[in-house]
């Protein structure tokens, strides 16, 4: 499956929820207590220009209609390195709207390649569904501190290794139970 397809495949699965389930007496309020997401971005890496991929999933409690506050982990990974950052997240929506605009942030730290701090922040949309399910588009900005010494680069001498940034900015796409 190349990465076209890969970035289809969330929106396709969030139509086929979406569609057909609209109706004027639905109830589109944000449920207190566990929330689950699931989520996938395609990524620009800073340094190199790199396409980057990420898939992860975030567990924890919607206090009220505005805060959420959980944790989790995602893989990250190019043709250069692999990292798994794991984080707490804190989630914060603007309005209690069927559409509605929210911000999110994410810190923690990340293993694999090498390890390092980690920071991520996004901003987007969420569409709720009556079905307590909902879907969300976000614009977002990872920062991953330099993992060293992890690209093996060819030059006239010969190959030898690089330090690899894996910061990058992304749009995500996230499913919401």
């Amino acid at each position: 499956m190349n990465r076209k397809q890969l970035l289809l495949l969330p929106l396709f699965l969030c139509g086929v929820m979406f569609c057909g389930t609209l109706s004027a007496q639905d109830d589109y309020t944000i449920r207190t207590g566990y929330v689950g997401f699931l989520d996938q971005s395609n990524a620009f890496a800073f340094k190199d220009g790199m396409n980057t991929f990420s898939l992860g999933t975030t567990h924890g409690c919607q206090f009220n209609s505005n805060v959420f506050v959980g944790a989790g982990f995602s893989f990250l990974w190019n043709k250069n390195a692999f990292v798994l950052p794991i984080y707490t997240s804190f989630r914060y929506n603007f309005t209690e709207k069927r559409i509605l605009p929210f911000g999110q942030v994410r810190l923690g730290y990340y293993i694999g390649e090498g390890s390092g701090q980690y920071a991520d922040a996004a901003f987007g949309l969420r569409f709720g569904t009556p079905k307590k399910f909902a879907f969300s588009i976000m614009v977002a900005a990872s920062y991953l501190t330099t993992l060293e010494d992890v690209i093996y680069v060819y030059e006239e001498e010969g190959y030898h290794r690089e330090d690899a940034n894996l910061s990058n900015v992304s749009l995500r796409f996230a499913f919401e139970w």
